[in-house]
């Protein structure tokens, strides 16, 4: 785990991502054409990484609760298996589904299914995920047709995301491959922060 990063050279811009066609970007002070050059390739490859797996740790804490859970999170295009073992300190709970229905399995409560998969999860769960958006900020991209403000370091590289009402903070990446995957990401909304620690990623799944 990094607990702190070198000292860079904080590189700022703000990009807003409509479906409308009278979306613009916002005039700031210009990135280095190397820096945009990164961003933009490495903003590309992330979108079409529709297959991979992720394994790590998911810290939890609201005015409510404080807890954790291991995570392993398997991603196939639209659908997703995302298993939490021990939160609440229960045996865990797993979620398959979609943005728009999900199945969820609670240990020792039973299996429910719903449309609203956030709504399922903080009733069930008490845990608030945004799990629509967390498909992309997992990957260290902005969701799409939100507004979105974002920094960039040196490298192209997402180090602050603010969306849907999220401060996402990237604090550490993996190199895999030619890409960088986030291994450290804070979010906060609220009172309620989720801290994820990806110990490994696994961008080889293929579609079944």
């Amino acid at each position: 785990m990094i607990r702190h990063l070198r000292p860079l050279i904080t590189l700022s811009c703000v990009l807003i991502i409509s479906g409308c066609a009278s979306s613009s970007r916002l005039e700031l002070p210009r990135t280095s054409d190397a820096t945009e050059q990164l961003w933009q390739s490495h903003h590309k490859s992330m979108l079409a990484l529709r297959q991979w797996q992720l394994s790590g740790k998911i810290g939890y804490r609201s005015a409510e609760q404080a807890s954790s859970a291991n995570l392993n999170w398997r991603q196939q295009g639209e659908e997703f298996n995302i298993n939490l073992s021990g939160p609440l300190g229960q045996g865990g709970a797993e979620l398959s589904g979609n943005t728009d229905h999900i199945r969820l399995k609670v240990a020792g409560q039973g299996e429910y299914t719903s449309s609203d998969p956030e709504q399922l999860l903080e009733q069930k769960t008490g845990w608030t995920l945004p799990l629509d958006t967390l498909l992309h900020w997992v990957r260290g991209v902005p969701a799409p047709q939100l507004k979105a403000q974002y920094r960039l370091d040196e490298q192209g590289r997402l180090t602050h995301l603010t969306q849907y009402h999220w401060q996402i903070d990237y604090l550490s990446y993996h190199r895999s491959s030619s890409n960088w995957l986030p291994k450290k990401i804070k979010l906060h909304y609220g009172g309620t922060t989720l801290t994820l620690i990806i110990k490994q990623w696994d961008t080889s799944i293929t579609a079944s």
